[in-house]
């Protein structure tokens, strides 16, 4: 039975299936599956057609919903944006992904204890690898590490209105304690074990406040998570992590068919087309890995589109090894031939012309699962690339469209490579050879040299290289007959290059946010790893400028682990003089660390801004150059017995961590060490029996990074006050 079914995957999944129609009658499908069988390595094998015929009717009982007839990239139902939202159990469905993707989830829960509602919410079957960004009610929101939103407007000043508690799905998930205390019919077995999942708590701030209508007008917010998916095994490293890599995302599909094991893959071919896959090749504006793969996808879906879908999106193919374990390979747009077959096999061919074809596409649509987007399925704006449009048949017939659509391709110029491809063999000359039984020794490949005979004017024979289709036998006569494309020799001689092939990727658009009230806050200056004196506590802090209006701000950063995004975290910030501002975070020793910042406003109202563009910083460092010299003031006064000074020192210098001050002339005993923070004035007051007088008190004051290197001195002095007025 798994024999059948990996057969049965094969014949329709293959980049054979998906480039010419797959064959509709029992005979031709188990003509189409014998390849498997056999090794065919001569040119004349005996086939037994009443045992083709068995093979067949085997084969369509087992997976008969797996033999489409699927053409190129036309994947028109596969849709992953759909599933971003919160949908209900009527229409629910276990979802899995791989790559990274806009994931929301199926609400199986939900219930109202006092101000308290619960959701509980489904994401993923599985365990997820990491979650990059949070969504709330499709806008960005920043979650502690209890689940506390802490973004404005659902922050307060102890606690949140909304707690997003999520577990991993790797099998050691809990109850929710709260849901459990709250909801009687919530209990400590609802765990929900082996799920991605979040339980969502909205705490209302009363019905008739104007924050309720500002959090809830519209029922509670839906959830969803940028997040990296499923962890997949690499056969080169031996590890079940996660990955972008296509072929190895396209075999983690295909090794979810029911019946199918990992010794049913033929690891070493998939490891080496997955460092194929990595191989870093150019696209507009930089380089891209030349294969990836990014996906959500419902379990009831047709498993074979899904798998299609997937080897169209990373340009690949499926094949079957030897030994009868799976392969998925990477095709080249300069393949080369498995075999040759001379002239002397084919006894007659249909040879069809791509340009004599009335309804051949003259306009390509390129269509992927765009990022820049928030991961929805858009076409590019082709404008311009030559390849794309062919102005002459336009100008004769119109526009005749070509969609090209790659639901799991997430990158503009991998989409557009795959398109150019598929649109010149949609254009490309076709046709059917019938060949003597020597045809068999093509079931088993898919490129060929096929020399046609009496091709040109003069009689002479023509070899082209050719996709093969499956191969159908006619037992009454004992001839193949076999489809084929002509491979497009544009491929070949015009390699792929962005400059010209590529269209620009779509611009990026912002996420979605409350009505800015505030303008765009600039990117954050500079960051930097500080740690206070004598082995004190390490500290990260961001620089930034604020904006009008903005009396609050919402600085966040992420680390990265094993190169990918953490989520974001909030830090502490503080409001300096003019518009300086500072963002602070006690996280560790982060030198050497990469990190991202970004930073809104909000105002008394709540009313804010959009984020600010990100500052990506390699590699954390602590910065140890000579800081300016300090903002210091001195404010002399009398206590009722002597006078006293009190010296303000402040900075807006990132890198400072101490502040040094040394007494002079009538304060020649006074000196004081301690912590200074920038925009958090430090203030020492000097005071003693001996300050008889206003005047003749100096006082010089130096600021210090980590490692001690100082700032040239401020000196102030004492001075003698105006005297209070009456």
């Amino acid at each position: 039975m798994r024999r059948m079914l990996r057969i049965a995957l094969l014949a329709s999944v293959s980049l054979l299936a998906m480039n010419r129609a797959a064959l509709a009658d029992p005979f031709s499908v188990g003509v189409a599956l014998v390849g498997a069988f056999t090794s065919i390595t001569g040119v004349t094998v005996p086939i037994d057609i009443a045992l083709i015929g068995q093979i067949a009717l085997g084969a369509l009982a087992v997976g008969a919903n797996l033999l489409s007839a699927s053409l190129f990239s036309g994947h028109q139902t596969l849709v992953p944006d759909k599933y971003q939202s919160n949908f209900t159990a009527s229409d629910g469905s276990e979802l899995r992904g791989v790559g990274r993707g806009l994931l929301g989830g199926l609400e199986v829960y939900g219930n109202t204890s006092g101000v308290n509602r619960y959701r509980m919410i489904a994401h993923m079957k599985g365990e997820i690898d990491g979650v990059e960004d949070v969504y709330l009610g499709y806008r960005p929101v920043t979650v502690e590490a209890d689940g506390a939103v802490s973004s404005p407007p659902w922050s307060k000043p102890v606690g949140s209105y909304v707690y997003l508690r999520r577990q991993p799905g790797d099998g050691t998930e809990t109850a929710d304690a709260n849901a459990v205390a709250d909801l009687s019919e919530w209990t400590t077995a609802h765990k929900g074990q082996g799920i991605f999942q979040t339980t969502a708590q909205f705490i209302s701030p009363g019905i008739t406040t104007a924050k309720f209508q500002t959090l809830f007008q519209s029922g509670v917010p839906e959830v969803a998570y940028l997040a990296r998916l499923e962890p997949v095994y690499d056969p080169r490293t031996l590890a079940t992590a996660w990955t972008d890599n296509g072929i190895l995302n396209t075999a983690h599909v295909l090794a979810q068919f029911p019946g199918f094991s990992a010794a049913s893959f033929d690891w070493t071919t998939i490891g080496t087309e997955a460092t194929r896959a990595d191989a870093m090749v150019a696209k507009q504006g930089g380089t891209r890995k030349r294969a990836t793969a990014h996906g959500i996808w419902a379990s009831e879906n047709k498993r074979v589109e899904i798998a299609q879908a997937f080897v169209s999106s990373i340009g690949g193919d499926v094949r079957e090894a030897n030994d009868g374990t799976i392969q998925v390979v990477l095709v080249d747009d300069a393949p080369t031939a498995e075999r040759t077959f001379p002239a002397d096999y084919i006894y007659d061919y249909d040879y069809i012309y791509g340009a004599e074809a009335t309804d051949r596409a003259n306009k390509c649509r390129v269509w992927y699962w765009s990022p820049e987007r928030y991961y929805k399925i858009i076409d590019i704006d082709m404008s311009g690339i030559a390849w794309a449009t062919i102005d002459d048949e336009v100008t004769r017939v119109g526009d005749i469209y070509y969609d090209a659509r790659f639901p799991y391709c997430t990158d503009a110029g991998q989409a557009q490579q795959l398109a150019r491809r598929e649109f010149l063999l949609k254009r490309a000359d076709h046709g059917l050879i019938v060949t003597n039984q020597a045809g068999a020794a093509l079931w088993d490949i898919s490129f060929a040299d096929i020399e046609f005979p009496e091709f040109n004017a003069d009689g002479s024979s023509e070899t082209m290289l050719c996709l093969i289709g499956t191969p159908r036998m006619n037992d009454e006569d004992g001839t193949v007959e076999i489809p084929f494309t002509v491979w497009p020799q544009e491929l070949i001689d015009e390699p792929w290059t962005p400059a010209t092939h590529e269209a620009a990727a779509p611009s990026q658009l912002p996420p979605r946010q409350f009505e800015a009230k505030l303008d765009q806050p600039a990117a954050p200056s500079e960051a930097a790893v500080v740690q206070y004196p004598g082995g004190g506590a390490y500290e990260t802090r961001v620089k930034f400028a604020g904006v009008t209006g903005g009396t609050v701000a919402e600085a966040n950063y992420r680390g990265y682990t094993a190169g990918n995004p953490d989520s974001w975290a909030s830090m502490s910030d503080v409001e300096g003089a003019g518009t300086f501002w500072l963002g602070y975070v006690a996280a560790g020793d982060m030198t050497g660390d990469q990190a991202d910042f970004r930073v809104r406003f909000f105002n008394a109202e709540e009313q804010g801004s959009y984020f600010s563009d990100l500052l990506e910083v390699g590699a954390l460092a602590v910065d140890n150059s000579t800081p300016p010299a300090p903002d210091v003031t001195i404010v002399t006064a009398f206590n009722g017995s002597n006078w006293e000074d009190t010296i303000t020192t402040d900075t807006s210098d990132i890198a400072p961590v101490e502040v040094e001050i040394t007494g002079s002339g009538g304060a020649s005993g006074y000196s004081y060490s301690g912590d200074i923070r920038p925009g958090e004035p430090d203030v020492q007051v000097s005071s003693d029996a001996g300050y008889t007088n206003p005047t003749g008190r100096s006082y010089s004051v130096v600021v210090k990074t980590t490692d001690g290197t100082s700032s040239s001195a401020t000196v102030v002095n004492s001075y003698n006050p105006t005297p209070p007025g009456p």
